[in-house]
């Protein structure tokens, strides 16, 4: 599963100091406090614009303000300015930049590449080198109608202008991804691309699992199961929904749910009702029938679990094989974790001939996937209309945000400058596209299935 917080737990927004509530931003009518705090509840509380709003004016209020609420569209571009300037903002060149890079997908055409980055050398001087939204910063982000490798070398090499050529670059090993990479590394042979160990040991479940019945049953009594409960006394025990094309990138919330159940059906403990025994036996029995195999399939998760935090504290290095064979647990000969083991060495194997002997790579995209995760969370039902600018809020939460940075932006991206990105860069959306083809009814006029115009016919 995609963590959608940090996974520090540390605010997005630094404190907001006493006399910021009184500080003025040029052009702008609300505070620099006023501005900070609307953006703090948006980020780290996750709150919808509107009530976004309304806590801001709230809380003004209780510190002794004036009695006004900004608007959530107030809201709303401040958080775009401000990811417009993360954007656009000069970093430093270096030649140990890590670039990670995904792309996100959402209802209609467009698909957007996505590129986060950090420095070699600050990472590798850390105890802990597990990512957060803070050690990272927004180099690139282009939404696309079609995606090639042609397009995706062409992003690439566009965001050489931003961080100077990279290190090392992290991503799966999508199609065009994969195609971008190759043609990417044809000119700049020296660029080390890794595969990020999440979608590879996905990739491994997926040629394990795909073609295994018993798992394939077991997934299509998990879904048929949820329809059946879903809205029944016994919604408590309500599979995970599924996930459709990333599906084996959450395999183990599956297989931890079937043992939780599983538990509880042999020790039940009590759920505040009364439940019918024939109806649990009806609904849930058919999990013993999965207990040898869901035995295998938690030893599996478990070889798997331990290579991913491996990677993802440790990154790779000369010696990431052996380190990884000392911590596997151990498994029964010729089982599914059996044969993940010997993959995923050979794995630590092969990325271990990337590196030199003197240093060490990260090799997780975890922090990217989390933060294309707390963006979807963030856009909430404005996911329906398809990719928006709202795509700009990334770079308000990654980086270290700070009050003083805030300002700067705010003053920096004009209301015009958020303008041209989003016609350039998006066109027609979505929702700009039901708005022309279903307007809304004139004033006076109410809608409703008794209301309907019908269209005769001759």
């Amino acid at each position: 599963m995609v963590n959608e917080t940090t996974p520090t737990g540390l605010p997005l927004v630094e404190c907001i100091a006493p006399g910021d509530w009184d500080t003025p931003v040029a052009n702008h009518h609300y505070s620099l406090g006023q501005i900070a705090g609307a953006l703090s509840l948006k980020l780290d509380c996750r709150g919808s614009l509107r009530g976004t709003a309304l806590a801001t004016g709230l809380i003004n209020r209780l510190l002794g303000g004036e009695q006004e609420v900004p608007s959530p569209t107030s809201v709303r571009s401040w958080l775009l300015r401000i990811g417009l300037y993360q954007l656009q903002r000069p970093l430093e060149k270096a030649g140990d930049w890590v670039w990670i890079v995904d792309h996100t997908v959402q209802i209609g055409e467009l698909k957007c590449m996505i590129i986060v980055g950090f420095r070699l050398g600050v990472w590798q001087q850390r105890e802990d080198r597990t990512l957060t939204y803070a050690d990272v910063e927004l180099i690139g982000l282009w939404p696309v109608r079609t995606s090639t490798g042609e397009v995706v070398d062409g992003q690439l090499e566009s965001a050489i202008a931003r961080t100077g050529l990279p290190r090392l670059i992290i991503s799966d090993d999508g199609r065009d991804l994969h195609r971008g990479l190759a043609l990417f590394q044809e000119r700049h042979g020296e660029v080390v691309w890794i595969y990020d160990i999440k979608h590879k040991t996905a990739s491994l479940l997926k040629r394990e699992l795909e073609g295994d019945p018993v798992w394939t049953a077991f997934a299509q009594r998990a879904n048929q199961m949820k329809r059946q409960v879903y809205q029944t006394e016994l919604a408590f025990s309500n599979p995970p929904q599924q996930r459709g094309k990333a599906r084996y990138m959450s395999v183990d919330t599956l297989v931890a749910w079937g043992v939780k159940v599983l538990k509880w059906l042999d020790e039940p403990r009590p759920t505040g009702r009364e439940l019918d025994a024939d109806r649990i036996a009806e609904k849930l029995g058919w999990l013993r029938d999965y207990r040898e195999p869901l035995r295998h399939w938690v030893q599996a998760m478990q070889v798997i679990e331990t290579a991913e935090t491996l990677v993802r504290r440790e990154g790779h290095h000369a010696e990431s094989e052996a380190e990884l064979r000392e911590r596997l647990p151990p498994v029964e000969a010729g089982s599914l974790a059996d044969r993940l083991q010997r993959k995923l060495l050979e794995f630590m194997k092969e990325q271990a001939l990337r590196v030199s002997q003197t240093e060490r790579l990260p090799g997780s995209s975890e922090v990217l996937e989390s933060i294309i995760g707390k963006y979807k969370t963030m856009q909430g039902e404005q996911g329906q209309f398809g990719a928006t600018s709202m795509l700009l809020a990334i770079g308000a939460f990654v980086g270290r945000l700070t009050v003083g940075g805030i300002r700067t932006a705010l003053q920096t991206i004009q209301g015009v400058a958020l303008s041209k990105w989003e016609k350039i860069n998006l066109g027609s959306t979505i929702q700009s596209q039901r708005k022309q083809a279903f307007p809304s009814p004139k004033r006076g006029i109410e809608t409703g299935s008794n209301q309907l115009a019908l269209t005769g016919t001759n």
